[in-house]
């Protein structure tokens, strides 16, 4: 039985056990929805304005707006006290969103200077 645990004795550690916990999965929600988004990330195409023959890949906008909000996200992860139990998984999403934002803008430079020759 519940009562004759006294957990009334330990009312603080058990609020800070439990704010822990919901902390963490909060956490572990957020990165579990990064993960379901960017598990496999779709280029859009678009024709050329210049020339219509020619197709274009890119991120959508939304999902380029998804992109930075993820990493806003992660960002704010490393300033939170409960950053050790997901440390390695917020590490990995950090660059990996970083990885995909660099060879989106990348890919963005050497089309447009493809486009044009």
């Amino acid at each position: 039985d519940m009562w004759n645990l006294e957990l009334h004795r330990y009312t603080e550690a058990v609020e800070e056990t439990a704010d822990q916990s919901k902390q963490e999965a909060k956490m572990e929600t957020t990165l579990k929805k990064i993960q379901n988004e960017w598990t496999a990330v779709e280029f859009a195409f678009e024709k050329h304005k210049g020339n219509e023959d020619v197709q274009l890949m890119k991120i959508t906008d939304e999902k380029f707006e998804t992109l930075e909000e993820h990493q806003v996200l992660v960002q704010n992860m490393f300033a939170s006290r409960f950053l050790a139990t997901f440390e390695k998984q917020v590490v990995f999403w950090q660059k990996t969103l970083a990885n995909i934002a660099e060879v989106s803008q990348l890919l963005s430079e050497v089309q447009r200077s493809w486009a044009f020759l």
